[in-house]
Order: structure tokens, then sequence, then C-alpha cells
């Protein structure tokens, strides 16, 4: 299996943060668990429909969909896998490159066919097509450009973002608020509308993925507490509550030949 990554070096990167490729020239049968994420993002597949299962959700067919921030584990499974694209998007995209309310996926998964047949008919072809995968992710970034290009994302949206992960979630809202100049009232406002949740559920986001990310990398939390958790067994609910695993049956199922490289590249902004 090959991956390649590409990072935009236009304007689209205040709403893109990255974007990777998945090859297996045979094709392959990939069943993951996909974490709570802070962010939005695009899958695409050359291959079976893609079987999305959640606890909250119908079952999910696809070739194409659109997930959204999410904050509860949910199942994906893709059969006969020839390339996989993924298009990670910031957390405040939806609105800008959709038109449509944050909030409407917080914790959902949606047909991109529906949403917008005419990107996913774009993307679907450059995934399909003979062309190398640097090529196609280049080529990708400009069809994206097609429907931001003329936008401007808020500056305070990314200021709160940079804020949060330095600290790696470790950031009391009030604390936030003063940073930002922003009342707690506004500094909910503008996390619901732009991001569909919470900044405390975020917050709890980044936090967690910063230390699953230690995990995948070796970190031992069997004699530690984790930076932001009274002790174990309040990291180990939140960690059960957002992976729906306890650690070792989480570094079991990450660090499993052919899905390492993938959870890396997938984990936020620490990767």
């Amino acid at each position: 299996m090959q991956i390649a990554v590409h990072l935009p070096k236009t304007g689209l990167n205040s709403f893109v943060k990255k974007m990777w490729m998945i090859e297996e020239e045979s094709g392959t049968n990939i069943q993951v668990n996909a974490f709570p994420v802070g962010y939005p993002f695009l899958n695409v597949i050359n291959g079976a429909e893609f079987l999305i299962e959640s606890a909250k959700s119908p079952v999910l067919k696809a070739s194409g969909y659109l997930s959204g921030p999410a904050s509860t584990p949910f199942k994906l499974n893709m059969s006969f896998v020839k390339r996989a694209l993924t298009i990670q998007l910031h957390p405040f995209a939806i609105p800008y490159i959709f038109g449509l309310p944050a909030r409407d996926l917080y914790n959902r998964r949606l047909c991109l066919s529906e949403i917008n047949p005419e990107l996913a008919n774009r993307l679907e072809e450059e995934v399909f097509s003979d062309s190398d995968s640097v090529s196609v992710l280049r080529r990708c970034e400009y069809i994206l450009l097609d429907y931001c290009g003329t936008l401007e994302s808020d500056p305070r949206m990314s200021f709160i973002l940079d804020l949060l992960l330095d600290r790696n979630g470790l950031m009391r809202i009030p604390d936030l608020s003063h940073e930002t100049n922003l009342t707690q009232r506004r500094l909910q406002q503008l996390f619901r509308k732009n991001w569909g949740m919470s900044p405390k559920t975020y917050s709890r986001i980044i936090k967690m993925q910063y230390h699953t990310y230690q995990l995948i990398n070796g970190h031992d939390f069997d004699t530690v507490i984790p930076d932001g958790y009274y002790d174990q067994s309040h990291f180990l609910h939140d960690l059960k509550k957002q992976t729906g695993m306890l650690p070792g049956e989480y570094i079991s199922h990450v660090t499993s030949p052919g899905k390492k490289q993938a959870y890396l590249f997938s984990n936020l902004y620490f990767s």
C-alpha cells in the first residue's frame, strides 16, 4: 500500500489542511474504526461503495461522502480498494465550501453526490483516472478552488484553532475567551455556527487526539496520568467514550499492519 500526501499551496489552504491518496494496484479490503476528529473531511473511493455504520445513524453506502466533525466513533468498510482519496478540511470550512450550517454535519456523514453532484463527479473522475496519485491530488486542489477560491475564512477561527492546537486542547473556556477578546457567549455562538459544536467539545477532541497520537507512537499511559485529566479512570472513561476502546485494544487496532500509517495521517494536526 502506498500513500501520497499533498499540502495545498494556493488560497485553498484557508479551508483545506491536507489531502492524501491511499493506493493499492491489485485492490485491497480495508475495515477501520473512524475515531472522533475535530475536522470535516471528504472521502472518495475507486472500488466498491463505502459502507459506513454508526450507532445513531442509518447505514450509508456511497462512493464519496462528506463527514462532519465527530465526537463519537463509526465503522468504515471499503472493499476492492484501488484508490481512496481523503481531503482533510479545516473545522470551520463546511459553511464556506458547501453552504451548509456546520451543526447539520456534526456527528454525521452525508453522500457527496447528494450535496454537490458536480463536485462528486469531478473528484470521482480523478480518482478513477490512470494518472499518478501526485498529479491527481494537485488537480483535486484546483477543483476545490472552483468552489471556494473567492471566499475568505474568518481570521478569528484560524486564531482560535492555532491557540487550541498549540496547547493540545488544554485550555479553559474563560481563558480562550480572554485570549480572543470575545465574550464567552459570543465565543459559543461562533463555534456553533462555524464548527457545529461547543468549544468545550472541540477542546476535548483535540486533547484526546493528542494523547492517542502519543499512544500510537509508543507512549505508555499505564503509569502516567495524561495532562488534562484528573486521574487514570478519567482518561480511560474519555478514551472509551471517544473511540469505543480501552488503551490495549486501541493500540492493537491502530498499529496493526496496513493501518498505522493511515491513522497517523488522519490524527488531526499532530501528524
